[in-house]
């Protein structure tokens, strides 16, 4: 793995969250219309106001959820990204502590995991990035390389240390 694949695996979580975004928000949508379309000519009043307060909650996601990766992608671009930055400018510095954080979905007699790096920073910024199983260790080496002074791994004392380290360095 080198830096442009790297910084094409950052931008491609950043395109998937933007895709569940984008779906949440026009099932958000599609439920606004329901209930002021008068499609449904038994909705009563509360079913009428759950209804619009439930996709309300669900736009509001939904647009959170566009927002932070369009965010992402115009700091990469205009240059602001801290990790981006870090990784072009060879500041071997500034990512403190990582580890593959592996989610666990079992949907009837389905097992499935997901497979992030979860990223902190110096100045106690959180970065996570979408890998495939297989190419955890691809990803990690290639963080060991670049970032050779930070912490590997996850213990509940890691944390507790890398949080006590952001408490003592913001004052």
């Amino acid at each position: 793995m080198n830096d442009d694949s790297f910084i094409k695996q950052l931008t491609k979580t950043g395109t998937k969250m933007l895709i569940i975004g984008l779906s949440i928000s026009a099932f958000a949508v599609f439920m606004i219309w329901l209930a002021l379309s008068g499609a449904d000519s038994e909705m009563t009043q509360g079913t009428f106001i759950g209804l619009m307060i439930f996709a309300g909650i669900f736009l509001l996601v939904g647009l959170f959820m566009i927002f932070l990766p369009l965010s992402t992608s115009m700091k990469i671009k205009n240059g602001k990204h801290g990790l981006v930055n870090s990784i072009r400018n060879n500041d071997s510095t500034y990512i403190a502590w990582y580890y593959e954080h592996i989610i666990h979905v079992k949907s009837g007699p389905a097992k499935n995991s997901a497979h992030k790096i979860w990223l902190y920073s110096v100045d106690d910024k959180h970065y996570s990035v979408d890998v495939k199983k297989t190419q955890v260790p691809e990803v990690m080496e290639y963080l060991s390389s670049k970032f050779p002074s930070a912490t590997v791994g996850y213990t509940a004392d890691i944390e507790k240390d890398y949080r006590a380290r952001m408490k003592v360095s913001k004052g």
